[in-house]
């Protein structure tokens, strides 16, 4: 196997670098056309729905908590499950908390389907929103409050997983690492209430020496990631029962300030929640009754017979006359989908997958789950 002297590679500015990655996905994308066809949706129809009747549900962030009880540590404490022991804690230690609980929620689709019983990050479908920076090394405390004993698809022991984040194993949500009050996953040596994820937001090639000035390489940052369960051979009932949710990282070049007046920043429009809006895409199978189904041992995916954008059919989104910043992330079991704006509509993709790029195409952009 050949090697290269890191010193003598070209060097990329982070923007180049983004393009290439856009590239190299696209590439991807039309190397993985030739997959198992998933298992069409055989239930009955579902009920008719009417569209844009129901309002599309944004979040603000999701807000910190002054102090854990009990306090989060290197190791594992007493009522959590038995995980190994933070790596650098020291290094990064935390400078904000977050509690989160994983529970049972009473949900309503759309107002002409029955309200019916999802599982939610905080009770909700998505989950509450993340918003972070690099540079600020944080823990959240995830609460397994799922019932033991649940009937339907899925698995009410889980284990969160963030995609794409630069995260040390233990705090990775491994799909062996699952957890409840009273079971755990064979990578784990006890059952707990919870469990610590030790986030510390850094950029990869935070331990080279080429980039000991910036923390890392900032060509490699990444915006817009999500966290999901990951429980094994349970990941994707358990997704699509509802537990999915944005984790958004800024810094000075992405800085979520649509007025910033450093010269670097891409000032895109700004304020999560109101101008720059996450959305979750899924497609669902509802049965001739109007509830959600899913066929667990349908192996090669599902199909689903409506789709939803944060946890409803169909919603609308009242805007204002100015511009938005829009996060598209295709959660779904098994679709590719395709987003393709109006003629009168004037967008622009500024990012492919993770990355943001001051690049601006105005054509449609394909997007497929990471």
């Amino acid at each position: 196997m050949s090697t290269s002297n890191p010193a003598s590679l070209p060097k990329l500015s982070r923007r180049q670098s983004l393009q290439l990655g856009a590239a190299t996905t696209a590439v991807g994308l039309l190397a993985t056309q030739e997959l198992v066809t998933p298992v069409q949706a055989k239930d009955p129809e579902p009920p008719k729905t009417t569209p844009f009747v129901v309002p599309l549900p944004v979040y603000p962030p999701k807000q910190t908590v002054s102090a854990l009880t009990p306090p989060a540590g290197q190791y594992a404490e007493s009522g959590e499950c038995g995980r190994a022991p933070h790596q650098r804690w020291a290094e990064f230690l935390p400078q904000k908390f977050y509690n989160l609980n994983v529970r049972q929620a009473q949900h309503s689709f759309h107002p002409e389907l029955p309200t019916q019983t999802v599982w939610g990050f905080d009770g909700l479908v998505p989950g509450p929103t993340f918003v972070e920076r690099y540079g600020v090394p944080i823990v959240v405390r995830i609460y397994n409050d799922l019932p033991a004993n649940t009937v339907g698809f899925g698995s009410p022991e889980m284990t969160t997983h963030l995609h794409n984040l630069h995260t040390a194993s233990e705090s990775d949500g491994f799909a062996g690492d699952y957890y409840s009050r009273t079971k755990y996953g064979p990578t784990l040596t006890a059952p707990g209430a919870y469990v610590d994820h030790h986030y510390p937001n850094c950029y990869a090639g935070y331990d080279d020496p080429r980039y000991h000035a910036t923390n890392g390489d900032p060509r490699e940052a990444l915006g817009t990631l999500w966290y999901h369960d990951h429980r094994v051979d349970f990941t994707a009932p358990n997704i699509y029962r509802g537990l999915v949710g944005y984790y958004l990282l800024f810094d000075d070049i992405d800085s979520g300030n649509e007025l910033d007046t450093n010269p670097k920043a891409l000032r895109l429009p700004s304020g999560v929640g109101k101008y720059d809006i996450p959305l979750v895409f899924d497609d669902k199978v509802f049965d001739s009754s109007g509830y959600l189904a899913f066929d667990q041992f349908a192996t090669k995916g599902i199909l689903g017979n409506k789709v939803c954008i944060n946890g409803k059919v169909q919603p609308f989104f009242k805007v204002e006359r100015r511009k938005y910043r829009f996060r598209l992330l295709d959660a779904g079991p098994s679709a590719f989908t395709s987003f393709t704006w109006s003629p009168a509509a004037a967008a622009a993709a500024v990012a492919a997958l993770t990355g943001a790029s001051p690049t601006l195409p105005t054509t449609a952009t394909c997007c497929r789950r990471p």
